[in-house]
């Protein structure tokens, strides 16, 4: 998807991404991060004439508009204050017939119970969302949002989760960590991306492709 590309990597943190972009064949890559931090070591680790990394902020990216080709932005958006804007300038800065690749952890599973307002377990999110919430969100701004799904878990297993909740949230949290412990090094499925996700199953990783 990105061979021949100019490429947004947004939250790029320390460059992993960013040079796997270009080693796909990307023309070229832009990675941006609000932690300079990141931004010093990205810049140490991945050096290559195709490559620029810099400190910026996904709200406000500060590059003209139709800027990119394609843009990929994993595990952000339940990060930032403001989705709404954040989809927006995602728009904004990509191409027309451009393509915007989005990624976020399924409130489902690994919130059980709980709403969108409801502050996540993990303290450096803002939100989580259900599949259903992400698509709606990104189609205020996108025309066509298809979703994926990764790790697929069990309708069946979700909604015990869902009810263990409801007693303690904290204890399905912890009970759906320690199962992800004991299956992953044993389950070649983990991390398949399926084309759709299977029949009654709920994916723990939720992919947008936004056009």
């Amino acid at each position: 998807m990105v061979r021949g590309c100019r490429v947004l990597d947004g939250a790029c943190g320390t460059g992993y991404g960013t040079s796997l972009l270009r080693r796909a064949g990307a023309d070229y890559v832009e990675g941006v991060d609000l932690s300079e931090e990141s931004i010093n070591e990205a810049e140490s680790l991945y050096r290559d004439p195709g490559i620029r990394f810099r400190r910026g902020d996904l709200l406000s990216l500060e590059v003209p508009d139709a800027s990119f080709d394609v843009i990929v932005s994993f595990e952000s958006i339940e990060h930032v204050n403001d989705d709404a804007q954040y989809a927006r300038e995602m728009r904004r800065a990509l191409k027309p017939g451009g393509v915007f690749l989005c990624s976020t952890p399924n409130r489902t599973v690994t919130n059980p119970g709980t709403e969108i307002s409801a502050r996540p377990y993990n303290p450096y999110h803002v939100r989580e969302y259900t599949g259903a919430e992400l698509r709606q969100k990104l189609a205020l701004s996108f025309g066509n949002v298809t979703m994926l799904g990764q790790m697929p878990w069990s309708q069946q297993y979700c909604a015990f989760l869902a009810a263990v909740a409801r007693a303690s949230p904290m204890l399905a949290v912890r009970m759906h960590q320690t199962r992800k412990a004991l299956r992953s090094p044993f389950d070649r499925k983990a991390g398949f991306f399926p084309a759709t996700p299977p029949a009654r199953s709920e994916p723990e990783g939720l992919v947008a492709i936004c056009s």
